[in-house]
């Protein structure tokens, strides 16, 4: 029996407020829903009371603009509630809900209350818990049938060569909303009052939009906490430290990675730190080594370090002096780069992130440059790679590694080393991979069939050939 058909005792629903307010007044549609509402203060221990306490539902209040609205942000990022119990999340700022697709719903404030109470509805019948829902892999049939609506809804093609990176989407999207068959999600996305939002949360899965600084909160998370401490432990003898940004858009990422070292390592000062950023779009680098951006691109970065790391003028940001020449910009190619390439300063990597490129690759493509990464990287050295990427079926030469509520990869040291992959498509230290293939900041200009739809969704037909 749904759970809305309440028995004692009621079902238990957490509403995480804002200094601001943004929650107000939801306490009611709880209460009228037959739920038990409990108020938790802004300034109370939230993570002690969401891991100890037994709630059914959380309503968590993001206001990016109050004191406390990052801290939220790592919080649900880092300690992934949202994979144990539905969490609704109530936002001052819409873009945030493309940097939270696992959560159950995501609405902008002021909440519009109908809306509010379906999804509570929907979220208090779920009765298995969320982290126990195990999937059979993608029937061939029900690929061709999201194949299908994918084409008609937002121009994204998906066939047998990118079939992983469709059912690793619809999953997650289906494990948060308690949904056991991939047919009956396609039902949910074509028949649900709000299906367009739950198709937004299932694309952000599936391509990736604009970057932003910190994309990503719980990768830097981990790189702030394990990662670079562990690295400059190990690099202390000779000081140095060595990082690739490859793939790196508009320098977002790269400079995001110099501001962490600044703020929180200021002892690298004194030490040989490069790091290196490439990126094919010459327009992008262009953009990049200026440093200027809009206030998007710092929606996620801590309002004290874009007073202290940023310039305002005339409504731009720019990029303190000395964070841009800790980065070193230059044309990349991922399909012709040599590996290791010495005089690029691409050897020895101690920390290489390429995030968010490997999903436009096809498999051949990814199995040869996860090779040369491999070759470039030292032993010990870390790879991160998207939200929505793993090396699956890829590569067995690193170790995946676990933190702060995600993952990413390393490479064993040299006594752990895996012999290499056997496979006649991965080529020498030095030679080009010529693989026809859409490199990340390429997509933009991939012979969209249109530039955007009327409602937001993205439209751009990305070819996976």
């Amino acid at each position: 029996m749904p759970r809305t058909q309440l028995h004692n005792p009621a079902p238990r629903v957490c509403i995480a407020d804002t200094e601001g307010g943004l929650c107000a007044g939801l306490a009611d549609v709880v209460t009228g829903a037959g739920a038990s509402a409990e108020p938790v203060a802004f300034d109370q221990d939230l993570e002690r009371i969401l891991i100890e306490g037994h709630w059914d539902v959380v309503i968590l209040g993001l206001e990016l603009s109050g004191r406390s609205g990052l801290e939220r942000l790592r919080l649900l990022e880092t300690r992934r509630i949202y994979r144990r119990l539905p969490v609704m999340v109530v936002a001052d700022c819409p873009e945030l809900e493309f940097e939270l697709p696992d959560v159950f719903d995501f609405l902008s404030a002021p909440v519009d209350s109908e809306r509010f109470l379906l999804s509570l509805q929907q979220a208090l019948q779920l009765q298995t818990p969320l982290n126990t829902r195990q999937y059979e892999p993608l029937p061939r049939d029900d690929l061709f049938v999201f194949q299908d609506f994918l084409i008609q809804h937002s121009g994204l093609r998906f066939d047998l060569r990118n079939k992983n990176l469709l059912e690793r989407g619809l999953q997650r999207r289906m494990r948060v909303l308690g949904i056991d068959h991939y047919r009956a999600y396609l039902d949910y996305l074509t028949t649900s009052p709000y299906c367009h939002d739950e198709l937004n949360r299932l694309l952000s899965l599936l391509t990736v939009g604009e970057t932003c600084f910190f994309r990503y909160l719980n990768q830097f998370e981990a790189l702030r906490r394990q990662v670079l401490p562990e690295l400059l432990h190990h690099r202390r003898k000779d000081r140095t430290l060595r990082i690739w940004s490859a793939g790196c858009s508009t320098g977002e990422e790269p400079y995001s990675l110099a501001i962490v070292l600044r703020e929180f390592f200021p002892e690298t000062r004194d030490w040989d730190v490069r790091i290196q950023a490439g990126d094919l779009n010459p327009q992008a680098l262009h953009k990049a080594r200026r440093g200027v951006y809009g206030a998007r691109a710092l929606r996620m970065t801590d309002p004290a370090i874009v007073d202290k790391y940023f310039h305002l003028r005339d409504k731009s940001y720019i990029l303190d002096e000395s964070i841009r020449h800790m980065v070193q910009y230059r044309p990349l190619n991922l399909q012709r780069q040599s590996y290791p390439d010495e005089a690029q300063g691409l050897a020895e990597i101690d920390l290489l992130m390429c995030r968010n490129v490997l999903i436009y690759f096809n498999r051949d493509t990814c199995r040869s440059v996860l090779e040369g990464f491999y070759r470039s990287l030292r032993p010990g050295g870390y790879l991160f790679l998207g939200h929505a990427e793993t090396l699956t079926s890829l590569s067995t030469r690193f170790e995946r590694v676990s933190g702060e509520g995600g993952f990413y990869y390393r490479r064993p040291l040299q006594d752990e080393i895996p012999p290499a992959e056997d496979s006649d498509n991965l080529p020498p230290a030095t030679s080009a991979i010529l693989h026809d293939t859409l490199p990340k900041s390429s997509v933009a200009s991939a012979e969209p069939t249109s530039t955007g739809s009327s409602d937001g969704a993205p439209t751009a037909e990305i070819n996976m050939d």
